[in-house]
């Protein structure tokens, strides 16, 4: 006849500790991380202040906010813009605040698990005017 094993007491109390340490892994493992990104705004090699920075997400990103298509920034005395993100790929629009440089743009992506902060440059340029020709 077969005989139901029942597990001691004894076992139980060795075994639970050692059960118990698998949800404190995996919680620890699951939860999303904010990477610091500040984006420098330069005009003519030079900082550019109160200029508009809009952060759009590429696909699915981790903990963006709910009925957002994009983050505005300004930027501050040192054409500095800071926001934290999770993980995915973003792209980054500096405007100036004149509008009278062209926008410039840049795609940059943020890695599950990271935790180091990140710069981006984006350097606006000067439309000039008199270069345009007309062909008719």
């Amino acid at each position: 006849m077969s005989q139901l094993i029942r597990p001691s007491w004894a076992r139980l109390a060795l075994s639970l500790p050692f059960l118990m340490s698998f949800p404190a892994f995996s919680l620890s493992a699951q939860t999303p991380s904010k990477v610091q990104v500040t984006i420098a705004v330069t005009l003519d090699d030079s900082p550019c202040p109160d200029s508009k920075v809009f952060i759009r997400p590429m696909g699915t990103v981790e903990e963006w906010p709910a009925g957002k298509s994009r983050i505005t920034l300004t930027t501050d005395a040192k054409g500095h813009a800071s926001v934290e993100l999770g993980a995915g790929k973003y792209l980054a629009i500096a405007r100036d605040p004149g509008n009278s440089r062209l926008p410039s743009n840049g795609s940059f992506m943020i890695k599950p698990g990271q935790t180091k902060p990140m710069k981006i440059h984006l350097k606006l340029l000067y439309w000039d005017c008199s270069k345009i020709t007309c062909m008719l």
